[in-house]
């Protein structure tokens, strides 16, 4: 359904892009969403790169969470255990099986 003169195709692209619904707009939360899975991915692929593998694996992508998002940090306590966490991470990733 095209409007104020898009084609089809743009009209359905800038839906998409808006995160549209039947019920309308999603808002905020999910493009919070969308950008922290993508800070994870980048994250995952950077530690994929530096710590080796073929491809992304749990470890990878825990890794890229703890580094996407810092409010991951506030939930473990004490605060140190987010760096003792991600070192523990790195040397499974390092040292598999």
């Amino acid at each position: 359904m095209a409007s104020c003169g898009q084609s089809g195709a743009a009209a359905e692209a800038a839906s998409l892009d808006g995160h549209e619904t039947a019920k309308g707009r999603t808002g905020e939360p999910v493009r919070a969403l969308l950008r922290l899975a993508g800070l994870a991915l980048y994250y995952s692929r950077a530690a994929l790169s530096e710590h080796g593998g073929i491809s992304i694996g749990p470890s990878h992508l825990l890794l890229g969470l703890l580094n996407a998002d810092a409010a991951i940090g506030r939930v473990l306590t004490p605060p140190p255990a987010l760096q003792v966490l991600s070192e523990c991470i790195v040397s499974a990733i390092s040292s598999p099986g």
